[in-house]
């Protein structure tokens, strides 16, 4: 009678244990909708012009939401609706074993991670006043 009990038991808890691995590899739901924040940069502007313009770009999940972009300077009463932000699906696969003496590499490692698909977003922020604040 144990001995039915011990065989029972045994596999129902390697499932247990099973079940409670691949819940805890799971990611946590942050409520974060950004793998990175939001940040500037100069863009393609060869020129000093009267009217500037930077860029806006941040990075999210694989999945693709409607975002908008509004923009006001100290002059603006109102906020200006920007264009809409395009998307463009990225990823890298994972980097070569690291062989010590080559490419600089100290010692034997494993390579970079793999970075898995994701957006990364770009919203043109335009006539802008030079050397304005804007929000």
């Amino acid at each position: 009678m144990i001995e039915r009990v011990r065989t029972s038991i045994y596999p129902l808890g390697a499932a247990l244990l099973c079940a409670g691995a691949v819940l805890l590899s799971q990611t946590a739901v942050t409520g974060e909708p950004f793998l990175v924040k939001p940040y500037l940069q100069l863009g393609d502007a060869p020129e000093l012009a009267k009217q500037e313009s930077l860029v806006l770009m941040w990075h999210t999940s694989g999945r693709s939401v409607a975002w908008s972009v509004e923009v006001r300077t100290a002059k603006d009463s109102n906020w200006r609706k920007m264009s809409e932000p395009q998307a463009t699906a990225v990823s890298a696969p994972a980097g070569p074993p690291e062989v010590a003496g080559k490419y600089g590499a100290k010692k034997d490692g494993p390579g970079s991670a793999a970075i898995p698909v994701h957006l990364v977003y770009r919203a043109a922020l335009t006539n802008l006043e030079p050397g304005q604040e804007f929000s």
